[in-house]
């Protein structure tokens, strides 16, 4: 069961924040993916998988999604600061970090510039677009929506609220039929499996609480130079991938990161952009766990 609240921050933004599993466990900063909220975690997730791990999932939304509020002008390297606000707030020390998808630079980004903080670092199926071979193979309506998100971002506003806000609030099973036409196979078994279709869309919803101008630029951000220097990280870092992953990452992505960051290991796995998280999710927690490798 979830306990949601909010931080106040110095400047007088808002954070929500979810937190997941036992009290005193120890804590991991779960950053969600592109469009989403605090609450995509039960898709994935469940607080068995936490006690069993001795886990404490702590998962904020990203300004302007769900309850935090909107930041102007944001880019990629201001994330780190709420972070650190955020874990004080909350009384925490060393935590860790896990990024999905588009989550994976906010991530990134917070070991980065807090490695005094950071234990481990993981990375789901995360998203990065330095080259445009590392887009080869994705989904191109996907692509084109990112690239309007950056170029035209009012007209991508209503897009995406036509396209996701409006179905996922009052009619779910078109947008089931739209995912079901652009993820790979192995994704829709995934996501299709129990009520993830229904958790799904009310994750979906509550990322256009407030309307499609966070997730408008969380996407423009997807698609354009990251505002800090990538270097090899000071804690370990595990990243997951899949082989068949033509939603939103590719393995190139996977590779580039790893070298890039030192990371401890890269898996790349006959899985797709959901099912890697759904599948792996015990070991990828494991690697949350310090002194576990």
């Amino acid at each position: 069961m979830a306990a949601t609240r909010t931080v106040r921050l110095a400047d007088g933004r808002r954070l929500v924040v979810a937190t997941y599993g036992p009290e005193r466990g120890h804590p991991v900063l779960y950053l969600h993916g592109t469009p989403s909220a605090h609450n995509e975690w039960v898709i994935f997730g469940s607080d068995a998988q936490l006690e069993q791990s001795g886990l404490r999932v702590v998962a904020p939304d990203r300004p302007g999604m769900g309850g935090s509020t909107f930041m102007p002008r944001r880019r990629i390297g201001d994330w780190p600061a709420d972070a650190r606000a955020l874990a004080d707030a909350l009384g925490i020390g060393r935590f860790s970090v896990l990024g999905y998808s588009g989550g994976g630079a906010y991530a990134i980004a917070t070991a980065l510039a807090l490695p005094e903080r950071v234990a481990a670092l993981a990375l789901v199926a995360p998203v990065v677009h330095a080259t445009a071979a590392m887009t080869e193979g994705l989904d191109p309506g996907s692509l084109r929506i990112k690239e309007m998100a950056r170029e035209r971002p009012r007209l991508a506003r209503i897009l995406l609220t036509l396209t996701m806000a409006l179905p996922a609030r009052y009619a779910p099973s078109l947008l089931w039929r739209q995912m079901r036409k652009t993820l790979p196979p192995i994704d829709w078994q995934a996501i299709s499996d129990g009520d993830r279709l229904q958790r799904f869309a009310s994750v979906l919803d509550e990322a256009f609480r407030h309307g499609g101008a966070g997730a408008q630029q969380d996407m423009a951000l997807m698609a354009s130079p990251w505002d800090f220097p990538l270097q090899p990280a000071r804690m370990p870092v595990q990243i997951w991938q899949g082989e068949f992953d033509t939603f939103g990452a590719r393995p190139a992505m996977a590779r580039y990161l790893g070298e890039a960051l030192g990371a401890t290991a890269v898996h790349i796995l006959p899985e797709g952009h959901i099912s890697i998280f759904t599948r792996h999710q015990q070991e990828i927690l494991l690697s949350m766990v310090p002194g576990i490798r």
